[in-house]
């Protein structure tokens, strides 16, 4: 879902879609203006098309978590935070899986 939500943020430039700004990562101008070349930012209306992406993705996984988790493989944990955070926490489920 990271990359839906940042994938709908971006804004392009209509006179050179090339010219990308983030919320994230860039100062995207309030004026709606390109500071590159000055033409008019708008953002993309594809938030349904990468929700089916998502959901495709997700589908074509489904199959590979169950084969998975019926042997005893899978090991589910919240991926939210930065990825330290999620690192401590899959290394800790790890261990006491392991035990």
């Amino acid at each position: 879902m990271r990359y839906l939500r940042h994938r709908t943020a971006l804004r392009l430039c209509a006179a050179d879609p090339t010219h990308r700004f983030h919320p994230e990562a860039d100062t995207v101008p309030d004026d709606g203006i390109c500071t590159v070349c000055g033409g008019a930012l708008y953002q993309r209306d594809d938030g349904d098309h990468v929700r089916r992406l998502v959901g495709e993705h997700e589908a074509r996984l489904e199959p590979v978590a169950q084969h998975y988790a019926q042997q005893h493989l899978l090991l589910e944990l919240d991926a939210s935070g930065t990825s330290a955070e999620v690192t401590s926490r899959a290394v800790i489920a790890l261990r006491e899986r392991s035990r």
